[in-house]
């Protein structure tokens, strides 16, 4: 599907391609966000996708909720480790409250599933994927991200006899992920498999 809105004035700024499952959404446009918004109103659907992926999803203009607006079932964020705090972010960064992961990311989450009654999309049938690229040493922001999580744990998909314990998020960790870490537990935070595993 190819959208050609062209006649909203503007210059040439960026162009935006999403998945949506088998279908390849391909928007170009002469005006950034005014028509990026355009795309979400002509496009959103009451369907879950649930093969599309949001990759570097907080270079949308709406990190996290743009994705939900396409009925996207799995978002990728980076994370950093900087000085106790945990910010999303491709490249690293100088600390900023306004795009920890916390607010970017969790906080959102659970407000969104408390309201859909313990689901991120009322009417799925499987968990939402939250997906971590540990940008820094995976085994020194586990603890600090393990605490982060924790008062949430029930909405988590977790590992209970070795059989998966399905809830409204499967969230995993990808990169410098810290795998030693998560093998001597049975945690509630998974892995993005190798090629080595």
């Amino acid at each position: 599907i190819r959208a050609n809105v062209n006649n909203i004035p503007g210059e040439l700024d960026k162009t935006f391609t999403f998945a949506l499952s088998n279908t390849n959404l391909l928007y170009e446009t002469k005006s950034n966000y005014p028509a990026y918004q355009s795309v979400i109103r002509l496009y959103r659907s009451q369907t879950i996708h649930y093969n599309a992926f949001s990759h570097n999803d907080y270079e949308r203009p709406r990190p996290l909720f743009d994705a939900l607006s396409f009925q996207f079932n799995c978002v990728e964020a980076d994370l950093w480790l900087i000085d106790g705090e945990l910010y999303v972010s491709h490249d690293s960064v100088a600390p900023n409250p306004d795009i920890t992961f916390e607010k970017l990311y969790l906080l959102p989450l659970v407000e969104r599933i408390k309201k859909n009654g313990g689901k991120v999309y009322p009417d799925s049938d499987r968990p939402f994927y939250l997906m971590v690229d540990c940008k820094t040493d995976g085994e020194a922001m586990y603890p600090v991200l393990k605490k982060k999580l924790k008062p949430y744990e029930s909405l988590f998909c977790h590992e209970k006899d070795g059989k998966l314990q399905e809830s409204a998020v499967l969230f995993y960790l990808s990169g410098k992920s810290p795998r030693k870490a998560i093998a001597a537990e049975q945690p509630f935070i998974f892995l993005d498999g190798t090629i080595e595993d």
